[in-house]
């Protein structure tokens, strides 16, 4: 120091009493965009690197956004005090000087190289540390992107509107799922992985698996084939087609009981009946086929069995016409009712003509053919 600053001072710095800062509450409430999926973080200043409650992922606030939610309370001043006897001090300094002079030399430290290494330590340790921080920043994969976006380390994505599920293909984020279950496309794994919810989809709908889906209107089966979703059955029975959560994944149920002729089924021998309810139909070689005509009052009916918690198809087959499909040793009236018809190789044939005409008895309950038959 020197010595005519230290005939002035006797101690360098200070503080002084405690003065308010600032008003401001100590959380104030703020918001700030999530770094992964841009979801509104809400701020209340209990940490500074809240988590997203939708990815899952922590976000360090900004500086300046910190100091906004604690803001200082008090503020110090600093000082410097001066002695007010002068002469006094200059006395004692000039004895200390004479003290110095009669000692040994003593060696002395470089302070400003000491102050030059430790700040260049502190450099090098910031640099570092900013160097980690920049390298997990650079490590970070993106969990939500657009379609058609840079991989940016990500192997696979959600949409930002978390329909469809993305796969990195040539370093672009390409759709690989339609997520349009209930639970869409979400993070997993405290935001390391993404999962998608395809239990629900499309015709000519993404997928990768060999699994199954209901239409998003619920009255068709859908199965994965050569990468997309195709119709497996129709489902417009009473049910629909319904699903229903099992351990890890779900059971799927399709109500076929009630599909339009030719249209696909999965299961050989199961009945069904025609949308208008004129015909009965069964499933063969992978597709319904006219199995009988139901023009009876009863038409075709489905309806629940209680007891076993089953569904079962009835047709009335009391009225047909010639030629219409039917099974060995049945017999219905013609259309007309004038005639009664027998089966024969599978088709209905003219039986005997009814003078007072075939009539059928209600639904389901047979026909009568009255009066002699007519010459």
């Amino acid at each position: 120091m020197p010595s005519a600053y230290g005939a002035l001072a006797t101690a360098l710095l200070g503080e002084g009493d405690a003065a308010p800062a600032s008003s401001a509450p100590a959380h104030a409430t703020s918001h700030l965009a999530c770094s992964n999926c841009g979801a509104n973080l809400e701020l209340d200043g209990s940490t500074a690197t809240p988590t997203c409650s939708f990815c899952g992922t922590r976000t360090p606030i900004p500086a300046d956004v910190w100091r906004q939610l604690h803001p200082p309370g008090v503020v110090h001043p600093f000082y410097v005090w001066t002695s007010p006897d002068v002469a006094a001090v200059a006395a004692r300094n000039a004895a200390r000087e004479r003290r110095l002079e009669e000692e040994p030399a003593r060696p002395t430290r470089d302070w400003s190289n000491i102050a030059v290494g430790i700040l260049g330590c502190v450099v090098a340790l910031v640099a570092i540390i900013a160097g980690a921080t920049n390298s997990c920043s650079e490590k970070k994969v993106p969990m939500f992107a657009a379609a058609g976006s840079p991989c940016d380390g990500a192997e696979a994505a959600c949409t930002l509107d978390h329909a469809a599920m993305l796969k990195c293909i040539d370093d672009k984020l390409i759709v690989a799922l339609t997520c349009k279950g209930p639970k869409g496309c979400r993070t997993t794994d405290h935001g390391k992985t993404v999962s998608c919810d395809y239990t629900l989809a499309d015709v000519n709908d993404p997928c990768n698996v060999k699994d199954a889906a209901c239409s998003t209107d619920h009255r068709a089966e859908l199965r994965c084939d050569d990468g997309k979703f195709v119709l497996a059955s129709t489902c417009q029975g009473p049910d629909g087609c319904t699903l229903a959560a099992k351990d890890d994944g779900y059971t799927l149920s399709c109500d076929d009981h009630v599909a339009p002729l030719d249209s696909p089924c999965l299961q050989d021998g199961r009945w069904a009946c025609a949308p208008d309810g004129k015909s009965m139909l069964r499933c063969t070689r992978g597709h319904f086929v006219l199995a009988s005509t139901c023009k009876g009052p009863g038409a075709c009916k489905t309806f629940q069995n209680p007891k076993d918690d089953t569904t079962s198809v009835a047709c009335d087959e009391n009225i047909a016409d010639v030629g219409d499909p039917c099974d060995p040793a049945e017999q219905a009236c013609n259309s007309d009712g004038k005639t009664l018809l027998g089966c024969d190789s599978g088709k209905f044939r003219i039986a005997k003509s009814c003078a007072g005409g075939c009539v059928a008895e209600g639904s389901g309950s047979g026909y009568e053919c009255r009066g002699r038959p007519a010459n």
